[in-house]
């Protein structure tokens, strides 16, 4: 194997790996969330519910997508609303504030999906045309119906990772705020009525 072909094997490893390692970690915190709503705080259930239900190969992370955009809209609005985006719906307006609008959470979750599918499940481009670019950009392509390329570069990358981040930790400060607003072991689900704040 040439050094070119190691080098952008190295650096499309490097973008997998490290994005499918923090899409697992905010898939656990998605499952935390479905689970605290059914079963409240409590241990074994909510163990049993990762298990049975939400465990590798049952459910897909666009199945808790929905579920979790499902119980959110109906017992959690604010949160679900709430959220705003490091990423701009319009960047040719990001300098305009009256103009500039960020995509909301359902959006950098479907985002996040969508890139860890392509990182996961696409074939890495090393065709002679692939080797004209910098060394951390590379080509990832799908093969349905037709040949579909996506590129992928430093940029993406570091855009993906934060977006990731901020919807983990918007997440985990919910969580974190039902265990400071719940006695332990109180059985009830996420909320009985709408959020007052995430």
């Amino acid at each position: 194997m040439d050094k070119f072909k190691e080098e952008m094997l190295e650096v499309a490893a490097k973008y997998r790996g490290n994005v499918l390692n923090e899409v697992i970690y905010l898939e656990r915190i998605i499952d935390r969330y479905i689970t605290r709503h059914f079963v409240g705080d409590d241990p074994a259930k909510e163990f049993d519910l990762h298990v049975a239900v939400l465990g590798n190969n049952r459910m897909t992370l666009d199945a808790k997508k929905q579920v979790f955009e499902y119980i959110a809209a109906k017992y959690d609005p604010i949160f679900l609303t709430k959220y705003k985006s490091s990423r701009i719906v319009n960047p040719d307006q990001k300098n305009n504030k009256k103009e500039c609008k960020h995509h909301n959470l359902q959006s950098d979750i479907a985002y996040i999906i969508t890139q860890r599918n392509i990182l996961a499940h696409f074939i890495l481009d090393d065709r002679e045309e692939a080797r004209k670019r910098h060394i951390d950009e590379v080509t990832f392509v799908r093969f349905r119906d037709e040949e579909k390329p996506f590129d992928f570069d430093i940029h993406s990358y570091n855009q993906l990772m934060f977006v990731i981040m901020d919807v983990s930790m918007y997440f985990l400060q919910r969580i974190e705020s039902w265990d400071t607003m719940r006695p332990s072991n109180s059985g009830s689900g996420t909320t009985s009525e709408p959020s007052k704040e995430p």
